[in-house]
């Protein structure tokens, strides 16, 4: 149990475990279940009458408790496995979506905006992740079942990501715009198109994304009109970030609030869908957003600076609406000076797969195919689990205490086992097309390295979860952008391992360039 603070604010586990009774330390903390006229669950265990909420949430929980085996695992194959198919799904759209955007010509103009995807596309999946994890826990604890209180926590929540996209776009903007300042400029004239991705030689050392897996017969060359990097192309920057990021959070941020009250509505578990759905979706329609403001920005019709100038201020002007609208909500506003370091730091260490990314998509085939299933897939698995932990974490102690260690295995070995047919359908469909040939040896070992990344994914979200519960700090805020970020480059660097046992085994893995 984590310790509480002495005289200072309180985190919101600590304030909802104290609503709580806490148990003699001497006694043993066993559940003396019974029955009553109605059916209701009586907890012995507690010594003081519970909000009629907690009780109705403690009753069902003791219920799931009590489920067969065979009942737990039901329930995550039917909500988790069609939901880890369509972020699969759309992690390859996403891949094709910026296969056509790296070649359109604002892209070339400003090469700020290469650096800027990946920092930006993975702070909006965990902002939206974030947001589907609280209120995951919200629904599954009984707190969206009150009409007022699900107005406040919605309204209150999508306020609150306005505020965090807003201020996190523009560290990815002053960022990226720092970097292609300070960095060399590529080789004028030229941007080389790979079999297997696109590299632009800018940016994170430099920035490359695994954009297609289509055989291409020959290099292709594009000329790349750069701009001097100026006050001008800072404000264009500044604004198409601006602009993306808060756009994607008003749209996806409603997404995500409806697929939570659906979920309750229909009696589904919000915790199994809606973290996988937010960072699949958070990706794809931040890029889609950023290519099509990049573009109006930048059309011959406009005048950059003003129309640049225009969005900056209007943004501004909706960051100081919703940073009042949230500070008067009294169920948001605890959140909003948390989970600002793990963002930041989850930026970073995404940077690091990148390296990893661009110093091997090049090197052998279908590298940036395998890549995206390799990291996504475990890390999205990894966020349901992070997800179901956090909200029974925040039910309270007698919602955990009894049975936690079974039920927790079992979840753990359910949502292993559901990637399995996920990533043998995606290796199929992509060897059956064509898009994708490589040996059966590496398949092989492909599988069993994609079986240790999802473990790993697995375990890290346990013991990070705990780990930040038992430092009041709140698990839906702070877990799943550290998680997302450290399995993106464990995963990219196990799918090196997979690339580099497989030639020591005699499989021919190597890229053979187009003469």
């Amino acid at each position: 149990m984590p310790p509480e603070d002495d005289g200072g604010p309180l985190s919101p586990a600590v304030r909802h475990r104290q609503s709580f009774s806490e148990p003699d330390s001497d006694s043993e903390m066993d559940f003396e279940v019974g029955e009553s006229e109605g059916g209701d669950v009586r907890l012995a265990l507690l010594s003081k009458p519970l909000p009629s909420t907690h009780k109705r949430v403690l009753s069902n929980s003791l219920r799931r408790e009590k489920e067969s085996t065979a009942s737990l695992v039901k329930g995550i194959l039917k909500e988790a496995a069609p939901t880890l198919f369509a972020t699969v799904i759309g992690m390859v759209v996403t891949g094709e979506l910026l296969v056509r955007i790296s070649t359109w010509r604002v892209m070339r103009v400003l090469d700020e905006l290469f650096i800027m995807i990946p920092m930006l596309t993975n702070m909006k999946g965990n902002l939206e992740m974030n947001l589907s994890a609280r209120l995951s826990t919200a629904a599954n604890t009984g707190e969206l079942d009150n009409a007022l209180t699900r107005q406040s926590l919605i309204f209150g929540n999508l306020s609150l990501l306005q505020i965090q996209a807003i201020i996190m776009s523009t560290l990815a903007a002053l960022f990226s715009f720092a970097l292609g300042k300070i960095l060399p400029s590529p080789e004028e004239g030229v941007v080389p198109l790979s079999a297997n991705s696109t590299t632009i030689a800018r940016g994170l050392a430099p920035v490359t994304f695994p954009l297609t897996w289509r055989s291409v017969t020959r290099p292709t060359k594009l000329p790349l009109q750069k701009s001097r990097s100026g006050a001008k192309e800072f404000f264009n920057v500044l604004s198409i970030a601006f602009a993306s990021a808060s756009a994607s959070a008003l749209i996806l941020g409603s997404f995500m609030c409806t697929v939570v009250i659906l979920c309750r509505r229909f009696d589904l578990n919000p915790d199994n869908i809606s973290p996988p759905l937010a960072s699949c979706l958070g990706d794809l329609i931040t890029l889609a957003l950023l290519g099509f403001m990049a573009t109006v920005i930048t059309l011959p019709a406009f005048s950059w600076l003003p129309i640049s100038a225009l969005i900056i201020v209007f943004v501004i002007v909706t960051l100081i609406a919703s940073a009042y609208t949230t500070l008067r909500n009294t169920i948001s506003r605890q959140h909003i000076s948390q989970g600002w370091t793990p963002l930041v730091c989850a930026m970073v260490v995404s940077s690091g797969a990148g390296l990893v990314l661009d110093r091997f998509v090049t090197r052998w085939e279908g590298y940036g195919a395998l890549a995206i299933v390799i990291s996504g897939l475990p890390g999205s698995i990894g966020s349901i689990f992070v997800s179901r932990l956090s909200t029974d974490l925040h039910a309270g102690p007698a919602m955990i205490a009894h049975p936690s260690g079974k039920k927790y295995i079992i979840t753990s070995m359910t949502l292993g086992f559901v990637g399995l047919p996920v990533l043998f359908s995606y290796l199929a469909f992509m060897c059956g097309a064509g898009w994708l040939d490589v040996p059966g040896v590496f398949l092989t070992v492909y599988v069993v390295v994609f079986c240790f990344s999802t473990a790993l994914s697995l375990g890290l979200a346990y013991f990070l979860t705990q780990f930040l519960w038992a430092r009041n700090l709140d698990p839906d805020c702070y877990c799943l952008p550290i998680h997302s970020s450290l399995i993106d480059l464990a995963g990219q660097c196990l799918l090196v391992v997979a690339y580099l046992v497989s030639s020591g085994l005699g499989a021919d893995v190597k890229l053979k360039l187009p003469s």
